[in-house]
């Protein structure tokens, strides 16, 4: 069967619509809101649980329960790490407050990629 220039011309338009209407979609940026933390973590009565801030340094300060999940997920998922990775690996006590510790950078992010995987349940 024959196309007619007029039936290629209306589906050389329609194609053309499309593309149109997906290079529009697709070059809009869509920017997510910021996330804020709006309620504190608890241990036990007190408003205080898990990362407490940050030190000049960057270093994570730190609550005895973080301390505890931190070395609870290491021993969880040991054989998935790339690196064999002892308790309390990047943890120093801190000096200023008892019961809180220090975490540094490299150590705090696989803490967050473990609390992932704990969460999608890995």
């Amino acid at each position: 069967m024959a196309v007619t220039t007029a039936q290629a011309g209306k589906r050389g338009s329609s194609l053309f619509a499309v593309a149109a209407l997906a290079v529009a979609l697709c070059s809009c940026t869509i920017t997510p809101r910021q996330v804020t933390s709006t309620e504190p973590g608890f241990s036990g009565n007190v408003a205080n649980s898990g990362i407490l801030g940050f030190s000049p340094d960057g270093s994570a300060i730190i609550d005895e329960h973080a301390r505890s999940e931190y070395n609870a997920l290491l021993a969880r998922y040991a054989d998935k790490l790339l690196v064999r990775t002892p308790q309390d690996a990047g943890l120093r006590a801190a000096n200023t407050v008892a019961g809180t510790w220090l975490m540094d950078k490299e150590h705090l992010e696989l803490y967050g990629v473990m609390k992932a995987w704990l969460r999608g349940g890995k």
